[in-house]
């Protein structure tokens, strides 16, 4: 009779430990994926920035901006973005900027 109980006990601690490393591997999935959605999120935030300096930038300097360049704005990377920045301080026209 004790051992047979002490087969359940163990059975029951065996399942035990199995969910708790379940549910670690959970925590550690969870705890992965927000931080990437965290990154990501910055990421965007900071395009989402660059854009909004980039495009008013251009208005100040060049008037009102064609959807055309919105779009070439919202399009591209953060890269791309500096590089037009960097040129509006050179060009005379938009079409310098984005040329």
């Amino acid at each position: 009779m004790l051992a047979e109980r002490v087969k359940d006990w163990k059975k029951q601690w065996q399942e035990e430990a199995r969910k708790e490393g379940e549910e670690a591997g959970q925590n550690q999935g969870r705890r992965e994926g927000r931080k990437e959605g965290r990154k990501e999120g910055r990421k965007e935030g900071r395009k989402e920035g660059e854009s909004a300096i980039l495009l008013r930038q251009l208005e100040r300097k060049f008037g009102t901006i064609d959807a055309e360049y919105q779009r070439r704005i919202a399009d591209a990377d953060s890269g791309q973005l500096l590089n037009w920045a960097e040129r509006i301080l050179t060009s005379d026209s938009i079409n310098e900027v984005f040329g």
